[in-house]
């Protein structure tokens, strides 16, 4: 995975040292599809630091951008160019001040494909015994309860409703399993924990520690 982003950061780093600035002004759409291309084909962990070191970059430029701006003001603001004419400096100023805005819609826009791209291969990769053990783990972590008279299968199907998670009848058969697989809680934590919300990861992981699964 860490080559393909490599090779992807390559690719669009080439892009942004050469004509970067024309794509956002004139071919805003086309740069966006780049994008979703490369994210449809990776995961949301992949996804996620891929967008991130881009955006990044993106944020890196618009200081430096922001800088001659500021230069460009004071220059300017004691410029006089004659009546009609609008000078080099002001056509570069009004040039920045739109690629600076174009990239921060690009940055706002790179957002969403950190969740919402790479998702079906993501879910093709779990399985029941790892959604399983999800639900076990909630409910053993007290985060939410079995309710009275709740079967294993209506929980297990609240959980997975709650999470967007897939159902099946064989999620409901791990509920009250003993013991914990390794090997399919590595899984769970690789591929259930960037989908899910900071206090059910920490409720998790604290249980887990609690039962010595998991070390500080």
């Amino acid at each position: 995975m860490t080559e393909r982003v490599t090779e992807t950061g390559s690719l669009l780093h080439g892009l942004f040292n050469s004509d970067f600035d024309g794509w956002l002004l004139y071919r805003y759409d086309e740069l966006l599809r780049a994008f979703e291309g490369v994210c449809n084909k990776g995961t949301p962990e992949g996804n996620r630091r891929f967008i991130s070191m881009f955006s990044d970059t993106i944020k890196r430029t618009i200081a430096d951008n922001n800088r001659i701006i500021r230069e460009l003001e004071i220059v300017l603001a004691n410029e006089v160019t004659e009546e009609g004419f609008i000078s080099l400096n002001r056509i570069k100023y009004n040039n920045l001040l739109s690629i600076n805005e174009k990239a921060e819609c690009l940055i706002r826009d790179l957002e969403r494909f950190k969740s919402i791209k790479g998702k079906q291969k993501r879910e093709s990769q779990l399985t029941n015994d790892v959604i399983g053990l999800f639900c076990h783990l909630v409910a053993k972590s007290d985060l939410i309860p079995l309710e009275d008279r709740e079967t294993a299968e209506e929980y297990c199907m609240r959980i997975c409703t709650k999470y967007n998670l897939p159902y099946t009848v064989r999620v409901a058969k791990a509920l009250y399993r003993e013991g914990i697989d390794l090997m399919h809680l590595k899984k769970l934590q690789r591929l259930l924990f960037p989908m899910i919300d900071d206090k059910t990861k920490d409720s998790i992981t604290n249980y887990l520690k609690s039962k010595k699964f998991l070390y500080e």
